[in-house]
């Protein structure tokens, strides 16, 4: 009894996971090595109705989302002190993008801006470790009133005017343009889309064919680099 019980612990550590797991991401924008990073992430979320809710892609998906951001031809010649969107800022050497280009909503017209390569490495630390394809990440932004734009305020439920400050940018299929895609957001609205939100990130849904379920479990985690 005891080694069979032993055998069902083990094949069931070995099966692979039947559900889908919600990874809650948490950007403290009043850290100074996240602000640039804040700014285009809420750009991004609410300037351009990227949202805050995502799903982790596979590796290639991944892979060919970078070749429309930070990957794209021309892409280093972007940032840092010669870059075209850094402002001469060298330290700014590396292009955030958003929604990121893990997830299967990221790559192409991903919201871009130049960042400092620590300020990336933090955030790195606070993506899940072990997120798996179809996971769910959502992001959450707090302490965002000193950054000198209002890009976060939906994030409060406030209002947004989303006037870019001239270091937005994202890749068109052919080159890196400015990023005047921000519309003005209404807190009424980001209202009504977080409602939404939480009521997908915790639906069961039936499979019709065969009557499995896939399940969506809320976890709330801080700690994955990269």
């Amino acid at each position: 009894m005891k080694y069979l019980t032993s055998l069902i612990l083990v094949s069931s550590m070995l099966a692979p996971r039947s559900w889908a797991e919600t990874h809650t991401v948490k950007f403290v924008c009043s850290d100074s090595r996240l602000e640039e990073i804040c700014k285009d992430d809420c750009w991004g979320a609410y300037c351009l109705n990227k949202g805050t809710t995502f799903t982790e892609a596979s590796k290639e998906t991944a892979d060919n989302n970078r070749k429309s951001t930070n990957k794209a031809p021309g892409a280093s010649k972007q940032c840092g002190k010669d870059g075209i969107w850094s402002g001469g800022d060298k330290s700014e050497n590396s292009i955030e993008e958003y929604p990121f280009a893990s997830t299967k909503e990221g790559g192409p017209d991903a919201a871009l801006r130049c960042v400092p390569s620590k300020g990336q490495s933090v955030q790195g630390g606070k993506l899940p470790k072990k997120a798996n394809e179809g996971d769910i990440i959502q992001v959450e932004f707090t302490e965002y009133d000193k950054l000198g734009v209002d890009w976060c305020n939906p994030a409060g439920g406030k209002d947004a005017q989303c006037v870019d400050d001239g270091r937005q940018f994202y890749y068109d299929g052919k080159e890196f343009v400015a990023d005047n895609r921000g519309k003005p957001y209404k807190a009424t609205k980001m209202a009504r889309r977080a409602i939404d939100e939480a009521l997908n990130a915790t639906v069961v849904a039936s499979n019709a064919t065969d009557g499995s379920e896939t399940i969506v479990i809320g976890v709330s985690n801080y700690g994955r680099g990269g």
